[in-house]
């Protein structure tokens, strides 16, 4: 890693005579380890400023001075402490697209014959099954996880095997070996995560932490039930009878209508890390947004609010955060007269279209190893469900999404696996920033 620091001058100051202040204010010495500097103009409109500042009289400073000040801030470098190098800074042994780092695994993959990009495209193509579980009407039925079947046609064109069907074990195993999920949406992203704390808590009433008898099966996903006030949003509330996953997992969702607030966004998501254990600081997140309905399917809303603020944050990352964009999935036939014209078929697919061009604007021909954004089209797999409103849909359509975006995962983990993004953590993380030794008896 290379020692090399920035040091501002601020001449009048430190020298009684002083310089022209435009000469001052662009002007960086550079200081090496090996006491060598360089002066260079920082970038200003004064194009024409000299490399070497001047007195006022017009004559070059002293070498002499200009050294003595060098070899004094280079002295002043050396008493202080050495610091580990800086993790927003990938490791020497890692290349630029390698900055997605995975915890290990002991139930996976699932998945080795395609692409997360192919895996994407393929979800996009599934069509229900008219005779599937899917397309019968909400029943307020309640259904056991052991006998869980997917209602919709994996494309027989795809490299992709046709998707697993998760233990809540598996499901664990496979969220487990991320830094943390977190979701950010509306109630349709809240569905997605009501299915999933089902599947990772392994019990019926698995998405809420009370009325755990009112609110299981279908009725979960039955906002009229008002099981969304009991729901469980985060691996770490207090009020549990036992941690999920057995305390393995970091899993959050925040629910909002509209994204309007960019700084927000990202405030929470830095808010959620800094309360992760060690072990999980040195994974690489998956950050789940999907907005629309609740904003007139305006992509500038979702585009300025959320997409690009929080790109332009996670590019910097280290290790690098995946971002995933969930288009808005189908409305059903019963959606109300008064909204089908402004969230009717047309205006969802015309506004996921648009969303789906501006993620692939952003950084194209790229994966999302490579910084990309990943679109998870759920319109063809709810095309034909049985909806309770025209808006949200019943547990077999929320717990197919839980389970392909588990699968998702697993394509992830082992595309970072292959990149050399397997878990390094005697570089990541030195002993004396992660803990004592065993042996430390002190």
């Amino acid at each position: 890693m290379s020692h090399t620091g920035y040091l501002p001058l601020s001449i009048r100051s430190s020298i009684s005579s002083g310089v022209k202040d435009r000469v001052a204010d662009a002007t960086t010495i550079r200081i090496r380890r090996d006491s060598t500097f360089t002066t260079e103009p920082k970038s200003s409109d004064h194009a024409s400023t000299p490399l070497i500042p001047r007195t006022r009289n017009g004559r070059n400073l002293p070498s002499w001075l200009l050294l003595s000040f060098a070899v004094i801030i280079y002295l002043i470098s050396l008493s202080r402490p050495s610091r580990p190098p800086s993790p927003a800074s990938p490791p020497p042994s890692l290349s630029t697209s390698g900055r997605t780092i995975v915890g290990k695994r002991s139930l996976g993959p699932h998945h080795t014959s395609c692409t997360s990009a192919e895996f994407l495209d393929a979800i996009a193509q599934t069509r229900v099954n008219p005779d599937g579980l899917a397309a019968l009407a909400p029943a307020n039925r309640s259904f056991a996880l052991d006998e869980f079947e997917f209602s919709f046609d994996w494309p027989k064109e795809s490299k992709c095997e046709p998707p697993h069907v998760y233990t809540s074990e598996e499901a664990c195993d496979a969220m487990g070996a991320w830094g943390g999920v977190t979701t950010n949406g509306d109630s349709l992203s809240r569905h997605l995560v009501n299915a999933l704390f089902i599947l990772l808590r392994d019990r019926p009433d698995g998405a809420v932490w009370r009325e755990g008898d009112k609110c299981q099966g279908d009725r979960v996903f039955d906002d009229r039930d008002n099981c969304r006030f009991n729901m469980v949003a985060h691996t770490r509330l207090a009020s549990l009878p036992e941690p999920v996953c057995g305390g393995k997992i970091e899993f959050k969702h925040s629910e909002f209508c509209c994204p309007v607030d960019p700084e927000g966004i990202i405030t929470r998501y830095q808010e959620w890390r800094s309360g992760a254990s060690t072990d999980k600081s040195s994974l690489s997140t998956i950050v789940i947004n999907s907005f629309g309905l609740h904003c007139r399917l305006l992509p500038a809303v979702s585009l300025l609010g959320a997409l690009k603020p929080f790109q332009v944050f996670a590019a910097s990352r280290f290790p690098r955060p995946l971002f995933l964009w969930m288009g808005i999935h189908a409305p059903g036939p019963n959606k109300p007269a008064e909204w089908v014209k402004e969230q009717g078929p047309e205006a969802v697919k015309k506004y996921n279209a648009l969303m789906k061009d501006e993620v692939e604007k952003l950084q194209p021909a790229s994966s999302m190893m490579e910084g990309g954004v990943g679109f998870l089209d759920w319109y063809g797999m709810t095309s034909g469900a049985s909806s309770f409103d025209g808006t949200h849909y019943s547990f077999q359509v929320n717990m197919e999404k839980a389970m392909l975006l588990l699968n998702l995962m697993d394509v992830l983990w082992a595309e970072a696996v292959e990149e050399g993004g397997a878990s390094q953590r005697d570089w990541l993380c030195p002993g004396y920033q992660c803990g004592l030794p065993s042996n430390f008896d002190g």
